[in-house]
């Protein structure tokens, strides 16, 4: 007979109790095991997303280049998306009204996907769209006409005869100071000052206006100040000195590139500027009785003056093409501390840009202006017209037209087989055989047509794939359209192309930082 003591009863109960305690801090390993692999999943897909957020973004500065060469912005695709970093992309580029794209790019890398979207201005000229500018003050005689036009005049002639019914808004009178608007004496009679616009002083400046002046638009204070972008003056080779007339001869044309000390036009001569052309010179100086001719027919042509511009009173100024978008003047001092002295006292008609930075600009009565004015401080005289072109917001010459930022948001991610279900971008790639570009083949335009002046002057156009261009006999770009296909689509006027010409050619003198 075996008898049973309560000892061994106890051993049997320790080890269930020990079983027990192991089962548990196996199950609470098991758990600690699992919680740390969620932890480090969602850890590593935070990382990836936000790899992916840094790959969108490259995509949408990609998409941006792409816009500002004239290209349509879309980049690569879903079913052949780009390579970046480890990543990959692509971006959807959709038209939208006034020369505005919406881009989206979707970003991928690991795990981890993202999209972000801008809504571009196509090219904005930020100069022009000042409309007419006095960066420290603005001062409109009386009598003074300030209304808007396209180059055909037809928009403008419409204004003035359905305003005040109909009046138009387009022109902006804009300072970081005061403006001063004059209307005519009560005693005397005249004119009305009209302003066919919007007049906006300065964040802290006031619009003094007398109770006559005829402003159809808002009359405001802007909310912050105006700033310009640098400007570059060309070299174009060394001085040739002063200016001098073909003895004997009352008329000249210039058809070159040319740079003078000072560019003299004597009472009852002419000049003539052929296009395409650009004229440097110290001091431009247009006397009583002489005239000079700007003809833009077949080209652009770009004046820059560094100390004066000054056509006395009954000189004369024409303008044979009426296209602002095809002449500026430039008054541009490259010491910041100079300031430059820019008087247009001539008669007749001027199409085109001024732009004086560090200049006091005087307008007299005489001369009809079609075109932008930014000026340090600006004077416009009793009786003058000056018609802001809204032709120069989208062209303009000299002057860098850049895609503007509208808007910018974080999207939802498209569906797509990329972009749908779990699993990485690299595993997706593979099992779907899909595939990928070099970020620089990520365009859809292949080929390019490049209008373009050669060294000798001569306009040529190539087509054919972009590697190919003939760079080191490009003198200067006009125009620029691309290919996608077989499809050639509209021709733009890109600054970043033409920058990068003059930055390799090295034909940039000196760059003016302006107020503002």
């Amino acid at each position: 007979m075996r008898i049973r003591t309560q000892h061994s009863s106890r051993r049997g109960a320790a080890l269930i109790s020990a079983l027990m305690l192991v089962a548990a801090v196996a199950t609470l390993g098991a758990g600690l095991v699992q919680v740390s692999s969620v932890s480090t999943r969602r850890q590593n897909l935070s990382i990836d997303t936000v790899r992916a957020l840094y790959v969108a973004e490259a995509a949408l500065s990609e998409a941006y280049f792409a816009v500002a060469q004239g290209r349509g912005g879309t980049l690569a695709s879903d079913t052949e998306p780009a390579e970046f970093g480890g990543g990959f992309y692509w971006v959807e580029a959709e038209d939208l009204p006034d020369k505005q794209v919406r881009l989206t790019a979707t970003g991928l890398h690991g795990r981890g996907k993202f999209t972000l979207g801008l809504v571009l201005n196509r090219s904005i000229n930020r100069v022009a769209a000042m409309g007419v500018c006095g960066l420290k003050d603005v001062t409109i005689g009386p009598g003074a006409v300030v209304d808007s036009q396209v180059s055909d005049g037809l928009r403008g002639l419409l204004g003035q005869l359905l305003s005040p019914l109909q009046p138009s808004v387009h022109t902006n009178v804009r300072s970081n100071g005061d403006i001063t608007i004059y209307g005519p004496d009560p005693l005397l009679g005249g004119s009305p000052t009209t302003i066919r616009g919007n007049v906006h002083a300065g964040p802290e400046g006031i619009v003094d206006a007398d109770p006559s002046v005829l402003v159809t638009g808002a009359v405001t204070s802007s909310s912050r100040g105006l700033t310009l972008p640098t400007f570059t003056i060309p070299k174009l080779g060394g001085s040739s000195g002063n200016f001098t007339f073909p003895k004997g001869k009352d008329e000249a044309t210039l058809a070159a590139d040319s740079y003078f000390d000072t560019f003299s036009i004597p009472a009852g001569k002419t000049v003539t500027l052929q296009g395409p052309m650009r004229l440097r010179a110290d001091s431009l100086l247009v006397g009583t009785g002489a005239r000079l001719i700007i003809d833009t027919t077949n080209g652009p042509i770009g004046i820059y003056t560094l100390k004066r511009t000054i056509f006395e009173a009954g000189s004369m100024l024409d303008s044979v093409v009426p296209d602002p978008t095809q002449c500026s003047i430039f008054a541009l001092t490259p010491d910041e501390n100079d300031r430059s002295l820019v008087t247009l006292g001539a008669k007749g008609e001027f199409y085109g840009m001024l732009v004086a930075p560090r200049a006091l600009v005087n307008i007299p009565g005489d001369l009809h202006m079609v075109g932008s004015v930014v000026a340090e401080s600006l004077y416009v005289g009793p009786a003058a017209q000056l018609s802001y072109a809204e032709d120069l917001e989208e062209g303009g010459y000299g002057v860098k037209m850049t895609p503007t930022l509208i808007s910018w948001q974080i999207l939802e991610v498209p569906d797509s087989p990329l972009t749908r279900g779990p699993g990485s971008i690299d595993e997706k790639l593979q099992k779907l055989a899909i595939p990928t570009v070099p970020t620089k083949d990520s365009p859809l335009e292949t080929d390019v047509e490049l209008k373009y002046y050669d060294n000798g002057g001569v306009f040529r156009v190539y087509t054919g794939p972009v590697a190919a261009v003939p760079w080191g006999n490009v003198l200067r770009v006009d125009r620029v359209a691309w290919y996608i296909g077989a499809t050639l689509q509209p021709e733009q006027k890109p600054s970043i192309v033409i920058d990068a010409v003059d930055t390799m050619r090295g034909t940039v003198d000196a760059v003016v930082k302006p107020l503002g």
